[in-house]
């Protein structure tokens, strides 16, 4: 693909001028690890004002306007496993089912693992937690409480007590419903439990399908904190530029999450140590650079100048 077919490429992908970058990283994440037992689906938003044809607007983000990313990550170590940039409304007519395509999509290179999905309430429906189940994933994720399956008093929370929960079993689902406060609850399905178990050594006496889901449900969020702490992301009004510099950010945090696999005590476990690892890479990625035709007293300045 080249420059000069761009504009015949864009009136059919929105995408076309970072198209081919963004499937080869998609490849190369899928390819170079295998992911623990638990993923997680959820979308990043990427800051950027300027003029971009997908630009979204989520008032609940920090930043409230940028570029959507959908992201399966490690549950565990917040590796992004599989990814799929939102590119916006197709046509006139809204959408339906979008979290369901979303999920089944991002999950396809996982499918028949027996691995566990967790989600937010955006994606959550019965349809898609079966769905699931025929592709060997199970479910565990937080309901709207205007979903449809689910029957009235289960929504009701007048007259119940703090910190109770009321179970619902059907077929191969579990749904809980759990007073966190005094007329509010909050409520989970799940395909991945079967019983109505409750940690009542707790003294807020949660539901184990709580439990899991808290543990679960922060692959994404971690995995964007972690990047915005050692960006490459600088001021631009060119939306591929802010695209890619997201990515390389994400590929540097999965090259450090693949190196760790293979040398655990990499820095001695120092708390910094994701910090030297980026030094290192860079330093790495233009090592030819340096010494090819570099006076000694230049290359040691601005090796210093990256160890700053």
């Amino acid at each position: 693909m080249t420059k000069a077919t761009r504009l015949g490429r864009r009136e059919v992908d929105k995408l076309a001028p970072i198209r081919e970058l963004l499937d080869k990283l998609a490849i190369k994440f899928r390819a170079n690890y295998r992911p623990s037992s638990e993923v997680t689906v959820d979308e990043q938003l990427v800051n950027f004002y300027g003029r971009c044809p997908f630009k979204v607007y989520i008032p609940s983000k920090p930043g409230k306007y940028g570029i959507k990313i959908w992201i399966m990550a490690d549950a565990t170590t917040s590796y992004c496993c599989n990814f799929d940039v939102y590119t916006g409304q197709v046509g006139r007519t809204p959408e339906v089912g979008q979290g369901a395509r979303v999920v089944t999509q991002l999950v396809e290179p996982i499918s028949g693992s027996g691995r566990n999905v967790t989600e937010d309430n955006f994606f959550s429906s019965l349809f898609l937690a079966r769905s699931l189940l025929t592709r060997q994933l199970s479910y565990l994720g937080t309901v709207r409480k205007n979903k449809g399956f689910l029957p009235d008093e289960f929504r009701l929370v007048k007259n119940r007590e703090e910190y109770s929960s009321s179970f619902l079993f059907q077929r191969d689902t579990t749904a809980v419903s759990y007073i966190s406060k005094k007329g509010r609850n909050v409520i989970l399905l799940s395909t991945m439990h079967n019983a109505a178990e409750v940690d009542v050594e707790r003294a807020d006496k949660k539901p184990q399908m709580i439990l899991d889901y808290n543990r679960t449900k922060a692959g994404v969020d971690n995995l964007d904190k972690l990047v915005r702490t050692y960006s490459t992301i600088r001021k631009s009004r060119r939306w591929p530029m802010i695209l890619f510099s997201n990515l390389l950010d994400i590929a540097a945090y999965n090259s450090f999450v693949c190196y760790l696999s293979t040398h655990p005590s990499y820095a001695g476990g120092k708390s910094h140590r994701r910090r030297l690892y980026l030094e290192e890479l860079a330093l790495e990625l233009i090592k030819d650079a340096i010494e090819s035709d570099q006076p000694d007293n230049r290359r040691q300045t601005l090796q210093s100048k990256i160890y700053q």
